[in-house]
């Protein structure tokens, strides 16, 4: 499927006309001489008392069915909306309960935790997009919401006898035969290469599209085109995974052939040329924002509050083998010294500022030395766990109400992280 907000844009250089209000979802009908329900009929459930606003859902509802296969009486799409709506008023008596109403401060916890999780694939593109999530109603403020409570369900203690036996685990991740750097990280990728040809060939051409589309809308759609292109890249990393994205994008080729089709876009032509151009130009746009991550790593900032205030993305005591990075930054590293920080690097696909912490022998690195890590990627495989299973955890801890007029809300997805 094109991403939503290329649907949008379609449907206005298309010119049609306006777009219905939602209609509200009529209740059903009730005998005079029978009580009130317990939950009011502008509201499709209550948490602990408090009303789910109705309008919410029916705008996602009218949104989905208007532009889209599914019907307003889709089951699965009710449903699937409903426990969206509910899973939201949830995760918003959680921070209640965490002290946590601040905008600002609930994406200064959430915002390193979705970079994370959106690195990890899953069969719904990646763990930041579990198969309960649904846009709309939800956006990327709940997305963090949701992320900050589910880290605080996950929990960050692990015994030391867990954590051995992850270590043991995974004792070739820790083996190598070239030297190891941890190091901080500040990257932002100029180009969306998958690394499987079906799905470059779509980026190149529909990026080639974008151009036919409202000026007002390109960059939101091009935006929607990477995160699209990185779900990708994560799932190919295997060669089944690459196997079944190389189907998702001969099909999305094929979707997007005909959609776009009457804005005069070319899908028959090579796009190499003009990707390529692309590329150089994002390159070369980006580079004073590399520039300015230096001068803030230099200064002694947070590489994840770098990527906060300007973009890209940050990692902090990441440790590596030098033969797993790609050349130019493996060069860097190796000639760095400790404490400081590199210039700019260009690796081919992103910019990439560094600054050297630790050096090691090559070999395999004693469990003293990687244990963080190792407690690091436990507690994400925790998150990515809480993170899908979220409404079913949350539905335990409080008392859920139904209006008459909505599905149940069982028979919701099971866990799907990997």
């Amino acid at each position: 499927m094109l991403p939503r907000s290329a649907r949008l844009c379609l449907l206005a250089a298309l010119v049609i006309a306006c777009e219905k209000q939602p209609e509200p979802t009529t209740p059903p009908a009730r005998d005079d001489g029978h009580d009130a329900p317990a939950v009011p009929d502008d509201a499709v459930a209550t948490v602990d008392g408090t009303p789910v606003p109705r309008v919410g859902f029916d705008e996602a509802l009218a949104k989905i069915a208007g532009s889209g296969p599914s019907s307003r009486d889709d089951r699965g799409l009710r449903q699937r909306l409903l426990i969206a709506v509910v899973t939201r008023a949830l995760v918003q008596q959680e921070l209640a309960r965490m002290k946590l109403t601040e905008a600002a401060a609930i994406a200064g916890r959430g915002s390193p935790l979705l970079a994370v999780l959106e690195q990890r694939p899953t069969a719904f593109g990646s763990a930041a997009t579990p198969s309960w999530w649904s846009r709309p109603p939800l956006d990327d403020a709940d997305q963090l919401a949701a992320i900050v409570v589910a880290d605080d369900v996950a929990g960050t203690d692990a015994p030391d006898d867990v954590v051995a036996a992850e270590y043991e685990r995974q004792r070739q991740r820790w083996t190598a035969e070239t030297a190891w750097v941890r190091f901080d990280a500040w990257s932002l990728r100029f180009d969306d290469d998958v690394g499987v040809a079906t799905c470059d060939d779509f980026v190149a051409k529909y990026r080639r599209c974008v151009e036919k589309m409202p000026a007002s809308t390109r960059q939101l759609v091009l935006a929607d085109l990477s995160r699209r292109a990185a779900g990708w890249r994560a799932l190919a990393e295997t060669e089944e995974g690459a196997n079944s994205v190389a189907h998702d994008c001969e099909a999305a080729i094929g979707e997007a052939t005909q959609e776009t089709t009457p804005l005069g876009c070319d899908w028959a032509s090579d796009a190499g040329a003009s990707e390529r151009a692309a590329r150089k130009a994002r390159r070369n746009e980006t580079r004073a924002l590399a520039k300015s991550a230096r001068e803030r790593l230099t200064g002694g900032e947070d590489p994840t509050a770098i990527a906060a205030a300007i973009g890209g993305s940050g990692q902090t005591r990441r440790i590596a083998a030098l033969e797993e990075l790609p050349k130019p930054l493996a060069k860097a590293l190796r000639s760095a010294k400790l404490g400081a920080v590199a210039a700019e690097i260009d690796d081919g696909h992103a910019w990439v500022v560094v600054r050297v912490l630790e050096r090691h022998a090559a070999g395999t690195l004693p469990l003293e030395t990687v244990r963080e890590d190792v407690l690091g990627e436990l507690r994400i495989a925790r998150l990515a766990d809480a993170f899908a299973n979220l409404p079913t955890t949350l539905r335990s801890r409080h008392t859920i109400e139904l209006h008459p007029s909505m599905e149940s809300l069982d028979g919701e997805p099971g866990a799907d992280a990997p």
